[in-house]
């Protein structure tokens, strides 16, 4: 499903005028549908190349209870209207106790 901005995206950090800038993603997509070119078009006035996505994978966006998946995404272009991100660059989760 493509990023509709129901979904929680927030800007966590910011590297200046000229720096890349980070974001928090709280979707129910699994990684592999995020990193489809096109997933984050409606966010396309605010994402730059090289900004990174740090998407977090839950149950549900309104009201989470559980993980499934962390990743993270590099925007690798924007032409304005069309995004396209990394594929997952990191995926990792683990809980051992």
């Amino acid at each position: 499903m493509a990023f509709s901005g129901a979904e929680y995206m927030t800007l966590i950090a910011h590297g200046g005028p000229s720096g890349f800038k980070l974001y928090h993603y709280l979707t129910t997509d699994a990684a592999a549908v995020i990193d489809s070119s096109g997933h984050f078009d409606a966010f396309a006035s605010q994402l730059d190349v090289g900004d990174v996505v740090l998407a977090v994978t839950v149950d549900s966006v309104s009201a989470p209870t559980s993980v499934s998946g962390v990743s993270l995404h590099v925007v690798l272009s924007n032409d304005g209207t069309t995004v396209d991100v990394s594929d997952t660059v990191l995926s990792a989760l683990a809980d051992t106790d």
